[in-house]
């Protein structure tokens, strides 16, 4: 980390406390702080109780093309959009508004066993998709909308999976009950 003056170091340590909280991987942390890496990992370590996961992170825009991940894609980059916007913010703090906003939304809207489709990773992921211009906003021709479409893709008569969802979409999945009653026979 660059020599920063006290009190910009401990907003940058706050900063990512928080996004922690919210399920940043160091990774992610790394990009919007200008905390180093081993340090970033030891306060993982303090505010989660556990070692950071290892790995690569998902990195697949068509994830973000696919139905119940496109809605809420595009419902978090709305409130980022709105966020990102407003005078004397930081990326890092619209990214932890954002996505506090979204969380809140999603449970109380979706049911328990669904909640959250978008981890922390993903969404932060989703803003650099749309920097980088692997993604884009589209408007659907029938609620004009704006929706999350691949960039490449053509768009001239966009109907989002609201408008038009797929067949199977909303069909829940048959769970396995715990004990299946059986009928008992009487002889």
């Amino acid at each position: 980390m660059s020599r920063l003056d006290l009190l910009s170091e401990y907003q940058q340590v706050q900063t990512a406390i928080e996004l922690i909280e919210l399920g940043a991987r160091v990774q992610t942390l790394e990009d919007v702080t200008e905390i180093n890496r081993c340090r970033l990992v030891r306060l993982y370590k303090e505010v989660r109780g556990e070692a950071p996961a290892k790995g690569q992170l998902p990195y697949s825009t068509d994830w973000y093309a696919t139905w119940k991940p496109n809605y809420h894609s595009t419902l978090f980059l709305s409130f980022f959009n709105r966020i990102k916007n407003l005078p004397d913010i930081t990326y890092s703090r619209a990214l932890a508004s954002a996505y506090k906003l979204y969380s809140e939304q999603v449970l109380m809207i979706e049911d328990e066993d669904d909640g959250v489709v978008l981890s922390f990773t993903r969404a932060w992921m989703l803003t650099r998709f749309i920097e980088s211009k692997q993604l884009e906003l589209c408007t659907c021709s029938n609620c004009q909308l704006p929706f999350v479409v691949l960039s490449y893709s053509l768009n001239d008569q966009f109907v989002c999976g609201l408008c038009a969802p797929p067949s199977r979409a909303g069909v829940p999945l048959k769970r396995p009950t715990a004990a299946t009653p059986t009928l008992a026979t009487t002889p």
